[in-house]
């Protein structure tokens, strides 16, 4: 009977040293696994809309605007948010009380004139200064349409001029900023439009 328990003694004790061996190679294996190196994720972007840069213009007042504007053609960057009026070459003054409508994205303006014009001010209550503020309009023609209109670029408080050009309009054509992003495969070219400050 010695002779048993020794061996079911020397069995578990051997199960136990193989389950103990085994147990050791699971957590030499996971510390070196945890002490490897992170494998380095490609950071760069792919997206080629990253790398245009922007024609920008930096007119300080309505004759340096006009300097940088007559005569040349912008494209709608902001489509769909920029209201646009009628304007009268004979006065130099946009008629803000009846709008035209809003800029399509992307329409081809040749800009004509840029005026500054008085904004209409509210109503005010007793007691209350009124300062007489400015609107800086580019008077444009759209494509081949009829008509000069104006839209707004910038505003003017006594001698300050905020030109807002540069978030309304691209200042060189975009199809050619962003011609990375047309497809072709026989199908009609189409361009990639984001917005980029």
């Amino acid at each position: 009977m010695e002779a048993d328990s020794r061996k079911r003694f020397q069995f578990i004790i051997g199960l136990l040293l193989v389950l103990l061996f085994i147990r050791l190679v699971v957590i030499f294996y996971q510390r070196h696994e945890a002490n490897k190196p992170a494998e380095k994720k490609v950071t760069y972007s792919s997206n080629m809309d990253d790398y245009v840069t922007l024609p920008r213009i930096h007119p300080y007042d309505l004759k340096s605007a006009a300097k940088e504007l007559v005569g040349k053609t912008i494209w709608v960057r902001a489509g769909n948010a920029v209201h646009y009026y009628p304007f009268s070459a004979g006065t130099h003054t946009a008629d803000l009380k009846h709008e035209k409508g809003l800029l399509p994205p992307l329409a081809k303006l040749q800009v004509k004139d840029v005026v500054l014009q008085k904004i209409p001010a509210g109503t005010l209550a007793e007691g209350q200064v009124s300062v007489v503020q400015k609107q800086a309009f580019a008077a444009f023609q759209m494509g081949d349409e009829p008509g000069t209109y104006a839209v707004p670029i910038g505003a003017s408080t006594g001698d300050d001029f905020n030109f807002t050009g540069n978030d309304l309009f691209f200042f060189a054509d975009p199809h050619e900023l962003y011609k990375h992003g047309r497809r072709k495969h026989g199908r009609r070219s189409t361009i990639i439009r984001r917005n980029r400050g």
